[in-house]
């Protein structure tokens, strides 16, 4: 799988003010102050980085060639959302929410990531790199093409979810919870399948 990059090339620093007269288009944004909204726009061409979005109001935003570099994004909400060639790198990302959002070419990596909601949530190339999902959810989760690579898995659910050819053999998957359906196509190492075969009730002799 190739995930295709953010097109960014050279981006000048600008203040909030600066950004939101451009509508957060061709921009590099470092500070921000408590309290300030950035919310139904449609973010083009644009980094964040260290800004805390859980003291702003982001709602209904769609990304397109977005990078957010340590940035904490705690309990934001991305649902009905569309993101594209977005990168998450060294991120605080726990409790978000992913539902019917449509993700093309996003890459997360090194990121916190627990308690994140995927549901309804159409994937076309995702790749999750070195970073913790303990007790997240993927429910009804429409899939083609995901990576995940040394990733924590524990304790995460996976229901009604099409995860063929996903490969979660460097991953743990400590107490992960699949139903039958979610476990088709799956690659998995043998210790894995081990695991799994009992958390399904199958007694392996």
């Amino acid at each position: 799988m190739k995930i295709v990059p953010p097109k960014i090339k050279y981006l000048e620093e600008v203040s909030y003010q600066e950004a939101l007269t451009n509508e957060f288009n061709n921009g590099y944004l470092k500070k921000i102050d408590d309290n300030v909204s950035i919310e139904n726009m449609t973010i083009d061409t644009f980094k964040f980085e260290n800004i805390d979005f859980s003291k702003i109001k982001f709602h209904h935003n769609s990304l397109i060639d977005v990078i957010f570099e340590n940035c904490d994004l705690s309990n934001i909400s991305m649902d009905d959302e569309y993101l594209t060639r977005v990168v998450f790198h060294n991120c605080k990302m726990n409790g978000m929410t992913f539902i019917n959002t449509i993700i093309h070419d996003v890459t997360i990596d090194n990121c916190l990531f627990k308690y994140t909601n995927f549901s309804y949530t159409s994937i076309n190339n995702l790749e999750i790199i070195k970073s913790n999902m303990e007790d997240g959810r993927f429910l009804n989760v429409k899939c083609k093409n995901l990576l995940l690579s040394d990733d924590n898995l524990n304790n995460m659910e996976i229901i009604d979810s099409n995860l063929d050819n996903t490969d979660l053999s460097t991953c743990n998957i400590a107490n992960i919870k699949f139903d039958v359906k979610s476990l088709k196509g799956i690659v998995i190492d043998s210790m894995q399948a081990g695991y799994l075969v009992g958390n399904l009730g199958v007694i392996i002799k």
